[in-house]
């Protein structure tokens, strides 16, 4: 294990051999800080070139007690040969850039135009449009706020999961559409909403520069993250789960979820599991057996997402998309038109806001594809009851 040689030759056979099994293995990057400045690299190879200081001391947007300096020339350099060297090197499918708002807008556009065209067109790249701290970046920062200025690449959207179960900086109490069964915010409706099209702080309308997402490897699990907003009862938590993943997966854009999601992984309530046992972060296979009638929802959902193109839309055919929400906004209905198939899909995702009225749809006419409740005798007709925690897909 401490030879370098065997080490490069076991991830080339790793990566080769998920290829071999139509895989592509995207490589998570951290470009925007090193371990340690002093010392290092890139310090000893010209001092106070490859990092950023504010009055002489070095900048902490990284969070992690310095930050790299993307807008320099040859750091900016190193950034796009590296990139295309790892690609090409070990043929990799992608690339996740960690903290990305630390580095600058022309950096980033730069860098993946050298990978598309001149490595491999499909290679895909999206990052965290968020620093760690306050960079000290005078350029435009690959952030958020900046998507519009993104050429080819994507970014995590954020909006969709505080919408959904706020999660990241929330408070563990907090509470979104699909976990608050009292109250319903109108700014998370609003966001879900742009979510389901594809949209990004209501100013970029590209689906493809948006990962729609509610847990990842930061964070609680999402079993573990409803947990801590105080949802005790298991069978909830497990409907609040398959509800808030049904959304994502229905929205348009590219879809990101948690490994073991499909089978309410937890990590026991460790919310940042980056140093504990293998025991903590393990994928416990017997929840998948606990939890087989989930797991083939997931099935089903990413199977509609491969093999129709009613969540590829182009930005347009998108932004026009029909959402519709009910009075007390407990009820969203969404019809959209698979153009491979010529089949009419209509979505249903219902929360549990106790003091819901008017949870019912017309689907008459409709052929059932998936009760992510797996009600018993569901009969499709003008006045389907919708229940609590359930999304209904239907088409004709």
């Amino acid at each position: 294990p401490f030879d370098g040689y065997t080490k490069i030759r076991e991830f080339k056979e790793l990566v080769q051999a998920y290829s071999n099994a139509g895989i592509n293995i995207i490589m998570d990057v951290v470009y925007n800080h090193v371990s340690g400045l002093d010392g290092s690299n890139f310090d000893v190879l010209m001092p106070k070139y490859y990092f950023r200081y504010r009055s002489g001391v070095a900048s902490n947007g990284s969070g992690c007690g310095n930050e790299t300096a993307s807008d320099m020339p040859m750091f900016r350099k190193f950034m796009i040969d590296s990139t295309a060297f790892w690609a090409k090197e070990y043929k990799l499918g992608g690339f996740r850039f960690d903290l990305m708002a630390v580095h600058d807008v022309t950096t980033m556009n730069e860098l993946v135009a050298n990978l598309h065209n001149n490595v491999n067109s499909s290679i895909t790249v999206y990052g965290e449009p968020w620093t760690g701290g306050t960079t000290a970046l005078s350029g435009t920062p690959a952030s958020q706020a900046n998507i519009n200025k993104f050429e080819g690449f994507g970014q995590f959207n954020d909006k969709v999961r505080d919408a959904l179960i706020k999660g990241g900086l929330n408070s563990a109490t907090s509470k979104g559409w699909v976990t608050n069964n009292t109250s319903i915010n109108k700014t998370d409706v609003t966001e879900l909403m742009n979510g389901l099209k594809g949209i990004t702080l209501a100013k970029e309308t590209d689906p493809n520069k948006s990962i729609s997402y509610v847990t990842c490897h930061d964070n609680y699990t999402l079993y573990d993250r409803i947990k801590a907003a105080g949802i005790k009862d298991d069978e909830t938590v497990k409907k609040m789960a398959m509800l808030a993943n049904s959304v994502v997966l229905t929205s348009q854009g590219i879809t990101f979820m948690l490994s073991g999601e499909e089978f309410l992984r937890t990590k026991g309530g460790n919310e940042n599991s980056y140093n504990a046992s293998y025991k903590v972060n393990e994928l416990d296979y017997a929840l998948k057996v606990a939890n087989k009638d989930m797991f083939e929802n997931y099935q089903k959902l990413i199977a509609l997402k491969k093999n129709t193109d009613l969540f590829r839309k182009t930005s347009e055919d998108a932004k026009n998309i029909t959402v519709t929400v009910s009075e007390d906004k407990n009820l969203i209905v969404y019809d959209i038109v698979d153009t491979l198939t010529n089949k009419e899909y209509r979505i249903i995702h219902c929360n549990g806001l106790k003091t819901s009225t008017d949870a019912v749809v017309n689907l008459e006419g409709y052929t059932l594809y998936l009760d992510t409740l797996n009600t018993q005798n569901l009969v499709l007709g003008a006045n389907v009851k919708v229940n609590p925690y359930q999304t209904i897909i239907a088409y004709k």
